[in-house]
């Protein structure tokens, strides 16, 4: 997706972040070792400490002055960041989800927003995947639930005109709903971050027992 695609619209980029093993719980160390591929727990290595290499930004996806970082440490963008309260504050009810990797990040992000009343956007050719074959399992199951609108770049301005009128629409009835919409949460940044470690991990076979 270019940037005149999202040139008007607010955008923030969720990072994954690792805790140092001293910190790292039973989710942490679970979630570790299903992406390393080990069983053992001594094998298991924070790739995204702070300060670390792998935690940087590439200067190609350097926030512009308008944009916000989000450090996470879950797989949806909107557990334990202030990404929701921004949400609310600014009074946005949609979010366009883009970036890597479909069914590690955006799929949970899109159900944690519907849960959360706000209307999850999927542009399609915008999101990569790690595993193919789970990614097009994540879209048919986001396509089943009914939750989010997939849709691709090329129609993307549709998608902004059709949910601006539903907002309008809403509003004339009096309900009080949010009247902006936001184009973008972009997962790209994690595509950056995963994609040297999870992707070769998704593809390098099962979860060991």
């Amino acid at each position: 997706m270019s940037d005149r695609h999202l040139a008007f619209w607010p955008k923030t980029q969720p990072r994954h972040l690792s805790l140092p093993k001293e910190l790292m719980g039973t989710f942490a160390y679970r979630m570790a070792m299903a992406w390393q591929r080990t069983d053992n727990p001594d094998e298991v290595k924070p790739w995204f400490l702070r300060d670390s290499p792998g935690f940087a930004i590439t200067p190609e996806l350097a926030p512009r002055a308008s944009e916000a970082i989000f450090d996470k440490l879950t797989m949806s963008a909107l557990e334990g960041t202030p990404l929701a309260i921004a949400l609310r504050d600014c009074n946005i009810n949609a979010v366009a989800l883009v970036g890597v990797a479909m069914e590690i990040g955006i799929e949970p992000t899109a159900r944690h927003a519907a849960d959360l009343g706000i209307i999850p956007v999927i542009v399609q050719d915008a999101c990569g995947a790690g595993h193919a074959e789970a990614a097009e399992r994540s879209i048919e199951s986001l396509k089943f639930a009914g939750d989010a609108i997939i849709t691709d770049s090329d129609r993307w301005a549709t998608v902004q005109i059709a949910l601006r009128g539903l907002t309008s629409r809403v509003e004339e009835s009096n309900v009080p709903v949010a009247g902006a919409v936001i184009a973008a949460i972009p997962i790209v940044i994690v595509l950056i971050l995963f994609q040297r470690h999870i992707v070769r991990g998704l593809t390098a076979g099962a979860v060991k027992g």
